[in-house]
């Protein structure tokens, strides 16, 4: 799936930044992926935005409102269970808490560290660009 002119799944990622250091957050027991470090985000449902997307996921999986910039890039990956297109975008944070609800940690990360991390596939690819940039502009990968 995700080749030779299928579908791919939309699915969008934030990064957020905060003194120099991006957020990542770890899927929890029982996620798909479980233990691997992501950017937040999620699918794009159908005849969503991908900002509505990403205010939607980080309000139910961190309780936070936020504001949603410039696309970074666009990535694309094939998982054994889909391919998937991840849309990347500059995102801040309304203050307030941080709570977790299918993520059992976060780290704040210095960009130049974020491939240290054990990642999902497809973040890794946005995390490698980071760190090359220093979280600059991510750029467009196939």
């Amino acid at each position: 799936m995700g080749g030779g002119g299928q579908a791919w799944v939309a699915v969008t990622a934030a990064v957020i930044g905060r003194a120099g250091r991006i957020l990542l957050a770890r899927r929890g027991p029982g996620q798909r992926h479980a233990g691997e470090w992501e950017f937040p985000g999620g699918k794009v449902e159908v005849g969503e935005s991908d900002a509505g997307c990403l205010r939607r996921e980080l309000c139910e999986e961190f309780g936070l409102g936020s504001a949603v910039g410039e696309r970074l890039g666009v990535f694309r990956h094939v998982y054994p269970h889909a391919g998937v297109e991840l849309r990347v975008y500059n995102v801040r944070l309304r203050r307030g808490p941080i709570r977790r609800t299918v993520h059992d940690r976060i780290a704040w990360v210095r960009p130049r560290d974020l491939v240290r991390y054990e990642l999902a596939a497809a973040d890794r690819l946005v995390a490698g660009r980071l760190a090359q940039g220093g979280g600059r502009r991510v750029g467009r990968a196939g």
